[in-house]
């Protein structure tokens, strides 16, 4: 085989290995997407969240993104939680949910009753981040966790529960009920 043939064989087959680890990624994406658990033994208390701050973050850069959080006394939970806090994210350039901060959903095309959500933000040189926060009840939770499509609208913004956001929430359920 000439030199240039197996010159270019070795760059092929390089880049179809660069190829595979590419196509690995989004394996990886699911794996930091993992419901958080984290146990302070100063408090006694441990916080159950999905997605991660991190992650929450990166996908509010992007879109509306919901994220989940419950809590319970000790490392194991041994009653359910009364509620649980769910939070819409977004990072903009500009205020966007100052004024309005409705929360409406549906579940399987059903509508879900929620009270009234609150808004946080920060402003920071280039960017606003703002959370509307609802309390859920666990059995609304459930409800939701149990359900094939969940949407939601935020004042005019709609969207949908993701395969993952709907995982996570699962994910969340299962960590927070006794066993």
């Amino acid at each position: 085989m000439p030199l240039r043939s197996q010159f270019l064989v070795t760059l092929l087959v390089g880049m179809l290995s660069s190829l595979s680890i590419v196509c690995e990624a989004p394996a990886q994406t699911s794996a930091e997407e993992a419901v958080e658990i984290k146990f302070d033994r100063f408090r006694n208390y441990t916080d159950v969240r999905y997605p991660s701050i991190d992650q929450a973050e990166k996908r509010a850069r992007n879109h509306l993104t919901p994220t989940w959080l419950a809590g319970f006394d000790g490392q194991t939970p041994i009653k359910l939680p009364s509620v649980l806090s769910l939070t819409f994210s977004r990072i903009n350039s500009s205020w966007q949910y100052l004024r309005c901060h409705d929360v409406a959903m549906l579940a399987d095309g059903i509508p879900v009753q929620l009270p009234p959500a609150e808004h946080s933000s920060s402003a920071g040189r280039s960017s606003v981040s703002e959370h509307i926060t609802v309390r859920v009840s666990f059995d609304t939770a459930r409800k939701l966790s149990g359900s094939q499509l969940v949407e939601f609208k935020v004042c005019n913004t709609e969207g949908r529960f993701s395969k993952a956001d709907m995982q996570g929430l699962r994910g969340v359920i299962k960590a927070i009920t006794p066993q």
